[in-house]
């Protein structure tokens, strides 16, 4: 799993959004053991890029059930940034997604 999150982050840093696009169809149909801690890893750390590609890419691509795990992390986002988050704008981001999705 985990080296699966690291190749989408390398692509994701690299430009590839189309291949970022196809590996997130790809993770959602893993095990929702496997998947979500290492979403909420993302959500929760000071990694600007990966937390944008994870907001914008792979959450809409979600199934509901994995949806609801991760909800509190994004309104975690949301309703309490971390400074860097509010410089980068990925509590705007989150709640963008948050509302599309919830």
């Amino acid at each position: 799993m985990k080296l699966i999150l690291d190749q989408l982050r390398m692509i994701y840093l690299n430009g590839f959004k189309t291949l970022i696009g196809q590996l997130c169809k790809i993770i959602p149909q893993l095990k929702l053991i496997d998947v979500v801690p290492q979403i909420q890893k993302v959500l929760n750390s000071n990694d600007d890029c990966w937390q944008f590609a994870c907001i914008h890419f792979l959450l809409p691509e979600l199934s509901l059930d994995m949806r609801e795990l991760i909800k509190a992390d994004l309104l975690r986002i949301i309703q309490n940034p971390t400074r860097n988050e509010k410089l980068c704008e990925i509590d705007q981001g989150a709640r963008e997604v948050y509302e599309s999705l919830f």
